[in-house]
């Protein structure tokens, strides 16, 4: 940091460092490394990592990538593209049950940090070599007791972009974008008068905060260190070329230049069933047959299983929805009577209600299947086929020193005498 703040800059240079998280208000994408003791064997890499829902394409560059190590190492990776509202709290979770990736992608500042307090990150010092370390964008907000845990994953320019068609149809010249402020202004009002929205931009869509800063602040600034001076009270925000951008922002407002859900932070308050809708209807997930809703630690209830597989199936009626329960809450037979009732085609259950989940601590065993069975009474399933599956799941729990969690199971054993269900009172119905 400290040659950092020496550092004369460039605006292209100041927006670099801000993407790759040198500067203060950069949000950085960065790689960390698993302790030793929870990591895959050496012939097979298990990553965790995110990135193609802001820098699109970089699959592909993963997909070559991922070929060329193996190629020239020997070594495999086993890539998982995590959700964004899942990347960070899942390792977390993961890593606490000691079953975690060998390579994590982690944000920058506390939600990497963090993970790296409680132990669950290595320092890259022996995993990466020291020029690595150097080049890869790291800065003291990223190292601990004198070691590295970041290095970066990749640059996200916080550019802008134009549609030279519309720029066109407002008689505009579409190869010669505006490089001063009145003409940008100009820009903004031709296309305005032609009924285009100016500028789109937003905290759903994208950084609209970040974006602005960088592009804008940057303009006024001559090193680093007037950006973090100013960020830690060095500076004074008051003066005139510290603070011009918000005027020149609050000027594109007042013009109704923006969008009218610019500051919406609507998505961010997304319902869990709309996330999953959207993630199941991404245009990337063609070719997947199978939709499995899983509720990993049993906290849902029936309405939010049945608003969640009603909507799988009106956006993607193509697909097989499948749906795992837990019982953790004791709504694991109604949740799943649910998921049958709004569509589900297949559900999942485990003998005894057996199970758990490795990295979702407190997460009880799946529901049970008796306990399914004995709730929708399919034609075959009888009290003496209850009888049989109360008596081999009985042995398979003892062997794996299990309880039998069924409710079912317990009240087959119970020593009511009124009911064919009971195990000793089948009368062969």
């Amino acid at each position: 940091m400290d040659e950092l703040l020496a550092q004369a800059m460039t605006r292209r240079r100041m927006m670099q460092m801000a993407a790759g998280g040198a500067a203060a208000a950069g949000l950085a994408p960065l790689l960390g490394a698993a302790p030793a003791s929870a990591r895959s064997s050496a012939g097979n890499i298990k990553m965790w990592w995110w990135g193609q829902q802001e820098a699109v394409g970089i699959q592909s560059w993963m997909n070559d990538t991922i070929s060329k190590f193996k190629a020239q190492t020997g070594s495999s990776v086993s890539p998982t593209l995590m959700d964004t509202a899942q990347v960070i709290p899942q390792f977390t979770k993961a890593a606490a049950a000691g079953n975690v990736p060998d390579v994590q992608f982690l944000f920058n500042g506390i939600y990497h940090m963090e993970n790296v307090w409680l132990n669950y990150l290595k320092p890259l010092e022996g995993l990466v070599s020291a020029a690595t370390i150097k080049n890869g964008g790291g800065t003291k907000l990223s190292q601990y007791a004198g070691k590295n845990y970041r290095t970066g994953f990749y640059a996200l320019a916080f550019g802008v972009q134009y549609n030279k068609e519309h720029f066109d149809k407002a008689g505009l010249n579409a190869d010669s974008p505006p490089k001063t402020w009145d003409a940008f202004l100009n820009c903004c009002d031709k296309l305005k008068s032609k009924g285009y929205i100016p500028l789109g931009g937003g905290v759903k869509d994208g950084f609209l905060g970040e974006w602005w800063l960088i592009n804008s602040l940057t303009q006024n600034l001559n090193t680093a260190a007037d950006a973090l001076n100013l960020f830690i009270g060095k500076l004074d925000w008051r003066e005139p070329k510290y603070h011009e951008h918000w005027i020149k922002l609050q000027e594109l407002h007042d013009n109704k230049f923006w969008n009218d859900d610019a500051t919406s932070l609507e998505p961010a308050r997304m319902s869990t069933t709309e996330r999953v809708i959207g993630i199941a209807a991404d245009p990337r997930t063609t070719g997947a047959d199978d939709i499995v809703v899983c509720d990993t630690i049993g906290q849902a209830i029936p309405a939010q299983v049945t608003d969640l597989i009603a909507g799988l199936n009106a956006r993607t009626p193509q697909r097989r929805i499948v749906f795992h329960g837990h019982d953790t809450w004791g709504l694991g037979v109604a949740n799943t009577l649910a998921a049958i009732d709004a569509g589900a085609t297949m559900v999942d259950g485990s003998l005894g209600g057996l199970g758990g989940c490795p990295f979702a601590p407190g997460a009880s065993g799946n529901t049970s299947s008796e306990d399914l069975l004995f709730a929708t009474r399919p034609d075959w399933f009888t009290p003496a086929a209850l009888a049989s599956m109360v008596d081999i799941t009985d042995k398979v729990l003892a062997e794996l020193g299990e309880p039998n969690r069924s409710r079912t199971a317990q009240g087959a054993r119970s020593k009511a005498k009124a009911f064919d269900w009971v195990i000793g009172n089948d009368r062969g119905e």
